[in-house]
């Protein structure tokens, strides 16, 4: 099966961005978090998840470099030559496959991770068993990165999030998620509440008027992504979660990270609002 892209809002962040991050890649000597790092999944996707960051140790070199130092390169041959190759071939000749991660022989994934709970979501969306999308490593069409794409917050990784001490997001990583393709998907899934709360404390502003309990979310997701939005709390999913909707029809959800002890009940209540959205604009 040959790859095709048909989002032209993702060949547009390819051309938009392929100049500074070539600039950053020989300045940097290929080496470090790349902040133009894209993402990994379908962009022709209906449901965007925006995570905190990619949780490795940035000491890991080998994971470092082909999850993020090569992913936008990756992307770039992909738009280049991809109706020419099948995923196979391009895990061969890259090492990696960034539509297709799971090809990728890791060592240690497991579904408490961030990659199960995604895969749940989907499966509880699409009525699909959500073990064959978690655990398929050989047909695309069956694995939940068929379904969905996913970026992060912070280029940087850590296997703890309180050990880099997040502020703000980078400038170059605001400068990307504020692209159109971010903007282009029809459900977007935020688990990185806690980073959106830091960065509007310290980015944006210090305080908010006592009694507002929505105001400092839209505010960021304006700041971060240019969505305008009006949001208001759900109550019922783990401490603090948000239901969204952009001026331009987004579904978004702010909530925690999806990672580790989550109720299966809050997964699928969060994949019942994605899956009402979806349906009312003829998506499923």
């Amino acid at each position: 099966m040959h790859i095709y892209i048909r989002k032209k809002e993702f060949k547009g962040l390819i051309d938009n961005f392929r100049n500074k991050e070539y600039l950053w890649r020989i300045s940097n000597l290929l080496k470090g978090p790349n902040p133009y790092y894209l993402g990994f999944g379908n962009p022709d996707a209906n449901i965007l998840f925006i995570g905190k960051e990619k949780g490795f140790d940035e000491k890991n070199a080998r994971l470092l470099f082909y999850e993020s130092v090569c992913n936008f390169i990756q992307w770039e041959y992909i738009i280049s030559y991809g109706k020419l190759l099948n995923h196979k071939y391009l895990f061969r000749n890259l090492g990696f496959n960034p539509m297709f991660p799971r090809m990728y022989p890791y060592s240690k994934l497991t579904p408490a991770g961030t990659w199960g709970k995604y895969s749940k979501i989907i499966g509880y969306i699409y009525n699909k068993d959500w073990k064959t999308l978690f655990y398929n490593t050989s047909n695309i069409s069956k694995s939940m990165f068929n379904y969905c794409f996913m970026t992060e917050l912070n280029h940087k990784p850590s296997k703890k999030s309180h050990k880099l001490k997040f502020k703000c997001v980078n400038p170059i990583r605001k400068h990307l998620l504020s692209h159109e393709f971010y903007r282009s998907f029809p459900v977007i899934v935020i688990g990185a509440r806690t980073y959106l709360q830091t960065h509007f404390k310290n980015c944006i502003s210090s305080s908010l008027q006592s009694g507002n309990k929505t105001k400092w979310v839209e505010l960021t997701l304006l700041d971060i992504f240019g969505l305008f939005c009006k949001c208001r709390r759900i109550k019922g999913i783990r401490n603090q979660t948000f239901l969204c909707i952009s001026d331009r029809g987004n579904l978004v959800i702010v909530t925690d990270q999806l990672s580790m002890w989550w109720e299966d009940s809050h997964l699928k209540s969060i994949a019942s609002i994605c899956k009402s959205h979806l349906k009312n604009l003829g998506l499923i």
